[in-house]
């Protein structure tokens, strides 16, 4: 019996190495103007925040132009004074997923909204899982009892972001050094 299906025959594919590239380098993907990754790139005070969105890899999700995003993105300077950079550098893509993931919600939420009832939970972007908001005190936003809301409703084309003052991190990690 002769097989028909071509499993007995050869490539030569040496030739293909021959060949000069010509097509050049590889460009480099560049962000939309107006978008939440577009203002934690441009922001200083954001650099750790775009460290853990980068390893994540959900730059492109924050990039989009059809996102309507709410994040809440800690700043650089409250960040430095409660967690050693080192806990940032050393941090596994699962987690940073998970911290960036748990950061943000699937919708747009404004101040008003935020500070509209003494307590709620908004529904983050991890299944399941909630941000608990207080105003138990007037004019102070604060998340899961310890991260408070320093500056609120800087917004871009895609979304609103909420700076913060500490990492958000799920109640069901634990890194060191991070009050939940």
């Amino acid at each position: 019996m002769t097989a028909v299906h071509g499993y007995n025959e050869s490539y030569d594919y040496r030739q293909m190495y021959d060949i000069t590239d010509l097509r050049g380098s590889i460009p480099r993907a560049t962000l939309r103007p107006n978008t939440l990754m577009s203002l934690i790139e441009d922001n200083e005070d954001f650099s750790w925040f775009k460290y853990l969105v980068k390893l994540s890899g959900l730059q492109a999700v924050f990039d989009g132009q059809q996102a309507k995003f709410t994040l809440f993105v800690p700043s650089n300077q409250f960040l430095k004074k409660k967690l050693p950079r080192t806990v940032i550098e050393n941090m596994d893509k699962y987690t940073a997923r998970q911290i960036v993931l748990y950061s943000s919600l699937e919708r747009l939420i404004y101040m008003p909204f935020l500070r509209s009832t003494p307590a709620m939970y908004v529904n983050t972007r991890i299944p399941s899982s909630s941000l608990l908001v207080e105003n138990l005190q007037p004019g102070v936003t604060t998340l899961n009892g310890s991260v408070n809301i320093i500056k609120g409703d800087v917004t871009v084309g895609n979304g609103v972001i909420h700076i913060i003052d500490n990492l958000l991190v799920p109640r069901d990690m634990s890194i060191s050094n991070v009050d939940y």
